[in-house]
């Protein structure tokens, strides 16, 4: 780099990376603590997608109007399935972008 007019745009480009980057930490890191927050009712949901207790719930379900208006998008069975791949995705993802950065 030979001339001032390079030296600045090199500057402000790594300035506008430094920039970026470190509200992307600051987004992942919140993130990542709710994620982590979420963890003991995430267990308990697919705890509940694999009980009797929900195949009863699906079974009255089914047979009249026993739950009303309530929602229960948790009675179906892609939701939850569909949940649980995404969720797994996104976690080796996150393991997989994570070494990329600890790798030299």
């Amino acid at each position: 780099m030979e001339n001032k007019e390079e030296r600045i745009a090199n500057i402000s480009r790594h300035e506008a990376t430094l920039n970026k980057m470190d509200e992307l930490v600051q987004k992942l890191d919140e993130l990542q603590q709710e994620w982590s927050g979420m963890q003991k009712a995430y267990d308990e949901l697919i705890e509940y997608y694999y009980s009797n207790t929900r195949h009863e719930d699906l079974e009255l379900d089914e047979k009249d109007d026993f739950f009303g208006d309530l929602p229960r998008g948790v009675l179906g069975q892609d939701a939850i399935y569909n949940m649980m791949v995404d969720n797994s995705q996104v976690a080796f993802r996150f393991m997989r972008t994570a070494l990329d950065y600890l790798e030299p």
